[in-house]
């Protein structure tokens, strides 16, 4: 939502902003992330710190 607006951009960048599967990752809710999955969420998707869910959940 922010990557083309640039004042956006800079004032957010550094919070991660990213899909919900980032964020469920990063809390673990493994349901939360599964069900996102099979809704077809794409897991490969890197948030504004350049980290995947994956990473998240690391």
């Amino acid at each position: 939502m922010y990557e083309n607006h640039s004042l956006s951009w800079g004032l957010y960048f550094f919070m991660a902003l990213g899909l919900a599967i980032h964020h469920a990752a990063e809390q673990g809710k493994v349901d939360v992330v599964h069900y996102l999955l099979n809704q077809g969420a794409d897991p490969s998707i890197k948030d504004t710190t350049e980290r995947t869910a994956l990473d998240w959940a690391e």
